[in-house]
């Protein structure tokens, strides 16, 4: 202290620099822990685009599949109703073929009999 009861510069210098020096201290631990939250929401931030981007391509691959398997299906559905239609052909002819024939038996046993018969076929 100076003669007339007032502390010297030189003390309360030393004296602030030392209060300042754990704030100083705590500031840069506290810089530091920020600086390393960045750099963690920034990996993490990362992460969500890679797996976000990683997610669309999963989508997309899927559509794609999708997409194909409708087309491959549409192409089977053409097959078969094609096979269905050609299948279809001879049953056709063979019912004209059977009405004929019914047609001609018909005329056949009325002139056995003389006279006009009435006739039902069942299969």
């Amino acid at each position: 202290m100076r003669p007339g009861g007032l502390p010297s510069r030189r003390k309360s210098e030393e004296q602030s620099r030392q209060s300042y020096q754990p704030r100083f201290k705590r500031l840069v631990k506290i810089s530091t822990i920020i600086s390393a939250l960045k750099y963690k929401r920034e990996r993490l931030q990362s992460k969500i685009e890679e797996a976000g981007y990683d997610f669309c391509m999963t989508l997309l691959n899927d559509r794609a599949e999708v997409e194909e398997s409708i087309v491959s299906a549409n192409g089977q559905l053409t097959r078969l109703q094609e096979g269905i239609a050609r299948a279809e052909r001879p049953v056709v002819s063979l019912d004209e073929g059977l009405t004929e024939k019914d047609g001609l038996l018909l005329e056949t046993l009325e002139r056995i009999a003389g006279k006009e018969i009435e006739v039902q076929f069942q299969l």
